[in-house]
């Protein structure tokens, strides 16, 4: 029998096979790679709040961050984090006010390749957009910003928030609905007159020193008047009916300024546009209105063509109702030193003709630029082209009221 405490002596190949069994295995290049949340020691590298190790997920009490955005106080930079967890890269988010309900709005925002809100002024799409320095919430509508250059207003659109450059059609709400232009290259909002080229011929246009806006119709504008097209807003030129005033008013062919006693510029030229035709008009008549300084040839009521004119001094024009019953090239008045061209007779010794001229036949400049407004002795003055134009096709016999 053998005793309990005697010890057995085991052959030595046996002892390193039991040693191959127990001892652990060695480190091998392929083994398994350390998962996402541990270190390579084994550690759990996940933290409570902040950056996991390898700064590819934000974690808020232990949890990853998922779809809302976050502020990290080290980089003083937002960030957002995608529904897997993943941090938004170069592209636009749109961050809702309540997370679980989007349909009640919010604000869309974009993230640089650093992963961080971009903030102000940023060119990418083509485009310039600008984000809210504060929120970085992209802008959208009419917007003051600060560059370089001073403050300056803007238009993003509303829809893609990319700056507007040239013209555009804003009608986003009723405070901001029009044409407004904006400079090609800064996108800067445009005030005050502008010129755009069109087809087929460009137009003097004007902007609102306040708004903006492109302005319609009567305008006063550094102490004069202009005459804008109700519709397309152009710079009216020559005789125009101004429905506020109910009349004709002669704006400059230059300027397109009109005001009392305004200096007639083109006292050679046409009053109007081109001269309409004359013959087969069966209510054929000349309507003179004293009060502006207005000529209208008539067909019964219907303006054929509106002229500038200067009727007499002292209000000694006859008013009544008279026809035309002759007419001459030119005629000379000693007593007046002033003859005219190309008048038309319609009652006695009373006239239309041109502008007035000297004994030698030449135009008198200074009476020209009277025309607008009483300057003569009785007769109605008329611009050359105007006076001729009516020497040539105006009927004997053509009724002429003067009021």
């Amino acid at each position: 029998m053998l005793s309990r405490n005697r010890t057995f002596a085991f052959p030595c190949a046996l002892a390193f096979a039991l040693a191959l069994i127990v001892a652990p295995p060695p480190a091998f290049a392929d083994q398994e790679p350390v998962q996402p949340g541990t270190t390579e020691s084994g550690q759990d590298s996940t933290p409570r709040d902040g950056w996991d190790a390898t700064k590819e997920h934000w974690y808020e009490d232990g949890e990853m961050a998922r779809d809302h955005a976050f502020y990290d106080p080290d980089s003083d930079a937002w960030y957002w984090a995608d529904a897997d967890g993943s941090i938004a890269c170069d592209k636009d988010v749109f961050i809702p006010v309540d997370e679980s309900d989007r349909d009640k709005g919010g604000k869309w925002v974009r993230f640089d390749e650093n992963r961080a809100m971009v903030k102000g002024e940023d060119y990418r799409y083509d485009a310039w957009y600008y984000f809210d320095p504060i929120t970085g919430e992209m802008a959208k509508g009419i917007t003051l910003i600060e560059d370089s250059a001073g403050p300056k207003w803007v238009y993003y659109d509303w829809t893609t928030g990319k700056m507007a450059h040239g013209e555009a059609f804003v009608n986003y709400d009723a405070e901001h609905t029009g044409w407004y232009l904006f400079d090609q290259h800064t996108g800067a909002m445009v005030h005050g007159f502008a010129y755009l080229d069109g087809d087929p011929s460009g137009k003097w246009v004007y902007y609102d020193q306040t708004t903006g806006i492109m302005a319609y119709g009567l305008q006063l504008i550094d102490d004069a008047w202009y005459y804008l097209d109700p519709v397309t807003g152009a710079v009216s030129y020559g005789m125009t009916y101004v429905p506020t005033w109910d009349t004709w008013r002669y704006f400059d062919k230059v300027s397109g300024r009109w005001y009392e006693g305004m200096p007639m510029g083109d006292w050679q030229g046409a009053s109007g546009g081109a001269y309409p035709s004359l013959s087969g008009r069966a209510n054929l008549n000349v309507h003179v209105d004293i009060a502006n300084q207005v000529v209208l040839v008539r067909d019964g009521t219907e303006v054929l063509y509106a002229m500038v004119c200067s009727s007499g001094v002292n209000d000694c024009t006859p008013r009544g109702t008279y026809s035309v019953t002759g007419r001459g090239y030119s005629f000379y008045n000693r007593r007046e030193a002033m003859g005219g061209r190309y008048y038309v007779q319609f009652y006695g010794d009373y006239l239309f003709h041109s502008v007035p001229t000297d004994a030698a036949g030449n135009y008198m400049p200074a009476e020209g630029e009277k025309l607008g407004q009483p300057a003569s002795h009785g007769c109605v003055r008329l611009t050359v082209s105007d006076a001729k134009w009516l020497y040539d096709n105006l009927p004997n016999g053509t009724r002429v009221t003067i009021e």
